[in-house]
């Protein structure tokens, strides 16, 4: 397990190498560039607080591990992530990870590589692309993940994200932010109205119309406006 964790730090997922991102606090909002390096989840960690509301990413992306956590936390925080230039390879994962994914620049996925090598390294890719689902990422970009290869990245179509103004997957809520739906929508359809049952002669079926059930004789009399037997008077009613 160990040897896995440590395979997936070590591997980046970025197009070209460059310095250490950089983390900038702007009034509610985190403004992340650059290559992601070590230690920048806990550089992004110590820089987010109560006020924060919005990730914008402009990033050639960096190390997977470190993306990842980013990207956990983003959605534990449930931030807003957003992308007004170029947001590619490892920099997609911590988009991924917004309340709220909006792109008005680029979105474009690239497979991880060990540092100085060309090979995509599969057991990350398919780490990537299970971060991916479990944070609702669009379709198109799970399949492009899927198919990126090393050499160039594969940019996401912005007709391809049209639909993902929100995610379809919200976070798990704690049992503490549970909020009940309106009362109306507990509220469960009534019934289908119940057929009458014809009210049952001692076992028998009702009678005709213009008849009486005699039960001591267990006969149908025709209907009389009285009819006195052994003193009993009978009606029909």
């Amino acid at each position: 397990m160990f040897t896995r964790i440590l395979t997936v730090a070590l591997l980046t997922a970025a197009v070209t190498p460059a310095a250490a991102a950089t983390i900038v606090r702007d009034k509610d909002r985190i403004i992340l560039t650059g290559t992601i390096q070590a230690g920048d989840d806990t550089a992004f960690a110590a820089a987010v607080d109560g006020n924060v509301r919005m990730v914008v990413l402009g990033s050639d992306g960096g190390r997977v591990s470190e993306a990842m956590a980013i990207g956990r936390l983003i959605r534990k925080r449930r931030l807003d992530t957003a992308v007004p230039s170029s947001c590619v390879s490892a920099c997609a994962l911590i988009w991924a990870a917004g309340t709220t994914r909006t792109v008005d620049g680029r979105l474009a996925m690239h497979c991880p590589t060990f540092p100085g090598e060309l090979q995509c390294y599969a057991p990350t890719r398919q780490a990537m692309i299970a971060y991916l689902r479990e944070m609702g990422a669009p379709a198109a970009v799970i399949e492009l993940q899927e198919a990126a290869g090393s050499t160039s990245p594969l940019w996401v179509e912005p007709a391809q994200l049209a639909e993902d103004r929100h995610l379809t997957a919200q976070p798990a809520a704690d049992a503490n932010d549970y909020v009940a739906p309106p009362e109306e929508e507990l509220t469960e359809p009534p019934p289908p109205p119940r057929r009458p049952r014809p009210r049952e002669h001692y076992g028998y079926p009702p009678p005709p119309p213009g008849t009486i059930f005699i039960p001591a004789e267990r006969r149908v009399m025709q209907c009389l406006p009285t009819l006195l037997t052994l003193g009993i008077v009978r009606l029909c009613i």
